[in-house]
């Protein structure tokens, strides 16, 4: 046999079917006579509520087969016996008889409703709740309840008949999938129609120990691939009988679905013939919007996935508008229109909100609220109830248009949703609601809107809701009022908040004014506008009924449908009426208060005078501190000068105080350089007394000698050495210079790593940014990090980092507010791999470096750090002697020397992404281990700050 492509096999079919001909099976009848040798069967398609004879006839044949297996007991008889709950059955009709049958319900809207979900909870129902929300965006029909009557001489084409049928009624609901569990010894038939056997769900004793259940599917887009030689002749001559009794069919063309758009799929064989129709009609007008949906889906971010860009097109006709337009399918589609909503919806949110099954009574204002839920994508199936037919005075509220005057609102509001997302389900109750269909309305409902005019069906609504507690939302188009009534949360709750009491039999005949008393009561009349109470009490006098504006009825979409995100989202959203007066807001609104900040310089810049121990004083506490805290306490008394640690003035990067001995270590450096310039001989001790653990150090005067030449060459940059955070140009350092800086941390006993290819900083940029994200994600970190940031003319400058010497230009520093909000760093802790461009600021900075240098030292004592601390201010000072200008960049585990010590840090979270980022960070900069950080810092030619930081004066 040569190979043939699935499209061939329809192609090159003798099917009349034309496109406009070919819609998802709603109503009616299919009767198929079946060829070749099954001639002798009779395949009888129907809706089940529209012959409920034959719908018995099948659940007798159901009853008596599963009693002969013994596994009756799983049959539902109160809902079998009533056939409005189901969408479509297929029987075998031979000499007269139902031999064989099967029912069918899709698209399945969510998991939960899949009976297969619930059938496979003792396997992998993990796996079986993925693959099934992987596939749900295409359509997942579930056929169930298959018999075959053992007595039948035919049980075995029945069987396989009836395997196939899975396959058509898929085909017949718009399903791409048909999901079905099975007995094991079942497995072949199925395979052999082309069924994916789905081993990774687990086998499962159901519905007894007896049986051995399994779960498969069939795709439709590989079955004819996959079914053996018979059945794909089978599949295709029994398709073609189908769509021709379709055509055939007077049940079928009345019932024209005029709100419901052909959706025809490329890859799915089952469409082929419809589609070559579609795409050779005159009559339609062929667009494709594939360039410029291309073009979007290209520059998403993330980049999409390949299964994404391998999702097949669709063909979406119009019959209303005689257009047909070329898509995305339905899982791009949905991913590039709501790519807008990220992240105020989240991917996670936006996928089950997605799930939602919503019904919106009353299509004035609802049409309004209805199509403002689907552009947000707030719910992935609709259901509009409204008899009511469109008339010019309605335009004042509805965005539909003069050719639609006449129209039923519902059908204008489902043909509305269609353009705006085919994909997106709809049923429409063009009588109304009522209460012969109130049920079927309320069924599968998460919420319920409700918008009619009439009372007896608000109430009516209410009613039902209650009954099967699910929350009602109104929006009343008059002061921005919003009623949020939870019957699925408060059973206890009366209608309308029991505001009035009364039911909707009572209602039924009374006259608009005559129910305006209720409304009134329902509304509270003494809260209403002025304009519409008045409006109200003309009613039959100089209006035709109460009065209602777009602008209205648009806020209360808006509060609508972000009542729906909550409830959907499971965010708290308890019974209420809320009100939102426009009108008002604007009466009592305010304008902002615009942030200045001031450029004046505030305090005078340090300079050195004539008393050589206020010098020494004064350099030491111009020292580099983390985040300018100046963790200590130096002081003159009895002529020798202390250095101690102030070990409440800590953060929790400053991993056991490392932080704050190397900064004293170097403003014990400073006051060293002024004592031998200025000719204070003396010498430093270093922890001079155990019993006073926080005495890091005193100047001891004497005769000590000191390197003159050495001290006088760093003197000038006491004062002026500071942080510069400027961007710059990059350029190379002289080697010269380089090898200074090392040799003078190798006389240190310390080691100095540099990185200064263009490819290594770019290595580093990316721990930054790793770093500084989870600094901004980590609560604790993220408070410490604002904390020191300092505003002029709100804050004291002498301490803490003045926010004007981040060189940030003033429109970006706009977004400071934004990155102090805990709030803003909660959700995007939330979001998964969010914040990568909370690093850009530091990231720019290092990738225009001359260099990234760290400075080691091989103990991690604390006369260590102290060391490391007096090596790091003489690199820095040497630096600057060179026209070199210093930044810290450092990562936050840089004093995080064991695993307790980032545990500590990170309190427990993140540790995997910290671990991480430590690993690049000693192998980029070949830190050995026995190697513990001081400080990196990024050397660079760039202009002098307009601003720096100060220090305390105590």
């Amino acid at each position: 046999m040569r190979n043939t492509s699935t499209s061939d096999l329809f192609t090159h079919s003798d099917s009349t079917v034309s496109a406009h001909e070919y819609q998802p099976f709603m109503a009616g009848h299919i009767d198929v006579k079946l060829a070749g040798a099954d001639s002798d069967i009779r395949l009888f398609i129907f809706k089940p509520s529209d012959y409920p004879y034959l719908w018995l006839k099948y659940v007798e044949g159901l009853q008596r087969e599963y009693n002969r297996m013994g596994v009756s007991h799983i049959l539902d008889l109160k809902i079998l016996k009533d056939p409005k709950f189901f969408r479509i059955a297929m029987i075998a009709i031979m000499g007269g008889e139902v031999v064989a049958g099967l029912r069918c319900s899709g698209p399945i809207r969510k998991v939960s409703h899949a009976a297969a979900y619930e059938e496979m909870a003792d396997g992998n129902q993990a796996f079986v709740s993925e693959y099934l929300e992987e596939r749900m965006a295409e359509n997942i029909a579930e056929p169930k309840g298959l018999w075959v009557d053992l007595n039948s001489s035919a049980r075995e084409r029945l069987t396989q008949l009836m395997s196939r049928c899975m396959i058509y009624s898929a085909a017949l609901l718009d399903c791409r999938y048909s999901i079905c569990t099975s007995a094991k010894k079942m497995n072949m038939v199925y395979t052999s129609s082309g069924m994916d056997a789905l081993p990774e769900a687990g086998t499962v004793y159901y519905p007894n120990k007896d049986f051995k259940t399994t779960l498969g599917c069939f795709d439709l887009h590989k079955v004819l691939k996959q079914c053996n030689d018979d059945n794909r002749i089978r599949l295709r001559r029994d398709w073609q009988l189908i769509q021709l009794a379709r055509v055939n069919s007077r049940s079928q063309k009345s019932c024209p679905n005029s709100w419901t758009p052909l959706v025809l799929d490329e890859a799915n064989p089952f469409h082929t013939k419809a589609l070559e129709s579609l795409l050779l009609d005159p009559d339609y007008e062929h667009r494709s919007a594939m360039k410029s949906m291309d073009d979007e889906m290209a520059e998403l971010l993330p980049p999409v996935s390949q299964s994404l860009k391998d999702e097949s097109h669709r063909w979406v006709a119009y019959p209303w508008r005689k257009v047909a337009i070329e898509l995305l399918g339905p899982k791009s589609f949905k991913k590039l229109r709501c790519d807008r909503n990220r992240n105020k919806i989240t991917d996670e949110e936006q996928s089950h909100l997605l799930g939602l099954n919503v019904g919106v009574v009353g299509l004035s204002t609802g049409h309004v609220i209805a199509h403002t839920m689907v552009m947000e994508g707030v719910c992935g199936h609709i259901k509009l109830a409204d008899f009511d037919l469109l008339e010019v005075s309605n335009l004042n509220r509805i965005p539909a248009s003069l050719l639609d005057i006449n129209e039923n609102k519902a059908v204008i509001t489902a043909r509305r949703i269609a353009e705006l997302d085919p994909y997106l389900t709809v049923d429409v109750f063009d009588k109304g609601l009522l209460e012969s269909n109130i049920d079927s309305f309320m069924e599968g409902l998460d919420i319920v809107i409700e918008e009619c005019d009439e009372l007896n069906v608000k109430v009516l609504v209410r009613e039902a809701a209650k009954k099967r507690r699910i929350p009602v939302l109104m929006a009343t188009s008059d002061g921005g009022i919003m009623d949020v009534e939870r019957f699925d949360t408060d059973e206890d709750l009366k209608p309308f908040h029991g505001l009035t009491d009364v039911d909707a039999s009572e209602l039924k005949d009374l006259s608009r004014r005559d129910k305006s008393g209720y409304a009134l009561a329902i509304f509270e009349g003494d809260k209403i506008t002025a304009r519409l109470a008045a409006s109200m009490v003309e009613i039959d006098y100089t209006v035709k009924t109460w009065s209602q504006l777009a602008s209205d009825v648009t806020q209360g979409a808006a509060m609508v449908t972000t009542a729906v995100r909550r409830i959907g989202t499971g965010k708290p959203t308890p019974s209420s009426r809320t009100r939102m007066d426009m009108d008002q807001m604007f009466v009592d609104g305010v304008p902002p208060t615009p942030v200045q900040i001031t450029t004046e310089q505030l305090i005078a810049d340090p300079v050195f005078g004539d008393n050589v121990k206020e010098n020494m004083l004064l350099a030491a506490r111009y020292a580099p501190s983390p985040g300018n805290i100046q963790p200590w306490n130096i002081y003159w008394k009895d002529e020798v000068l202390y250095f101690e640690i102030d070990r409440n003035r800590s953060v929790s990067m400053d991993v056991n105080w490392r932080g704050a001995m190397t900064s004293i270590g170097a403003a014990c450096f400073n006051a060293e350089v002024v004592a031998c310039v200025e000719g204070l001989n003396g010498a430093m001790e270093y922890f001079p007394d155990s019993s006073m653990p926080d005495l890091v150090a005193k100047f001891v005067q004497g005769q000590k000698s000191c390197d003159i030449e050495q001290a006088e060459k760093l003197y000038p940059h006491l004062l002026t050495r500071m942080t510069n955070r400027e961007l710059c140009e990059r350029q190379v350092i002289n080697p010269e210079i380089i090898n200074e800086l090392i040799e003078i941390c190798d006389k240190g006993k310390a080691e100095l790593h540099v990185l200064s290819s263009e490819n290594k900083l770019k290595d580093y940029a990316k721990i930054s940014i790793g770093s500084d994200r989870l600094r901004y994600l980590s609560e604790h970190l993220h408070a410490e990090m604002i904390s020191e940031l300092s505003w002029p003319d709100i804050d004291s400058l002498e301490d803490g980092i003045d926010i004007r010497t981040l060189a940030m230009p003033h429109k970006d520093l706009n977004v400071l507010p934004i990155l102090e909000r805990r709030d803003v760093m909660d959700e995007l802790a939330k979001w998964k791999s969010a914040g990568l461009s909370l690093g850009e600021y530091n990231r720019d900075r290092i990738h225009c470096a001359s260099a990234m240098v760290a400075l080691t030292i091989k103990g991690q004592s604390d006369f260590d750090y102290v060391q490391g601390g007096r090596v790091l201010q003489k690199m820095w000072l040497a630096a600057e002697t060179h026209g070199l200008s210093l930044q810290p960049i450092s990562p936050i585990f840089l004093y995080s020397n064991t695993v307790d010590d980032t545990i500590n840090l990170m309190n427990n979270v993140y540790l995997s992404e910290v671990q991480s980022l430590q690993n690049m960070f000693s192998n980029i900069f070949d830190i050995k281990n026995d190697e513990y950080p001081v400080l990196v810092v990024r050397l660079a030619y760039a202009k002098a700050p307009q601003y720096r930081s100060y220090r305390k004066n105590s």
